[in-house]
Order: C-alpha cells, then sequence, then structure tokens
C-alpha cells in the first residue's frame, strides 16, 4: 500500500465527523454499501458515479415554504 499522509489524515477527519454526525444505524448501512458501491464502479457499471457524485447526483433539494409573494 502507498503512504498517503494527506489521505490518511482526511480519512480520520472525515470518519471523526461521521460519528459526531450519523447515528449507529446509519453509520451500518454506509459501511455495508461502500464496498458494493466502489466494486460497482471499479467493474465499470457506474462509469459515470464519479461525474455525477461531484455534480450533486440525485440529492435532495431543501424544501422552500411556501411564502406570499408580493406583487
Amino acid at each position: 500500500m502507498y503512504e498517503t499522509p494527506g489521505g490518511t489524515i482526511l480519512l480520520a477527519a472525515h470518519r471523526g465527523i461521521e460519528s459526531i454526525t450519523l447515528d449507529r444505524g446509519a453509520a451500518h448501512l454506509k459501511d455495508e454499501l461502500m464496498p458494493k458501491y466502489a466494486e460497482l464502479v471499479y467493474n465499470g457499471f457506474l462509469v459515470l458515479a464519479g461525474a455525477r457524485d461531484a455534480a450533486g447526483g440525485d440529492r435532495p433539494q431543501p424544501a422552500i415554504r411556501d411564502r406570499p409573494r408580493c406583487v
């Protein structure tokens, strides 16, 4: 394995933030799905996955409350 001190630090920081923000069930589901997703990308089944992820993909949009409009 290659030495990546910057990557190691970022991974540790990312996992630390996830431990604060994700509940146990969500963290378990994420850990379960990550290898499957990586395998699909590696095998070419999700060729555009990187582009979709970089563009925001299918993330839910924030809800906009109905406000009275001034005409």
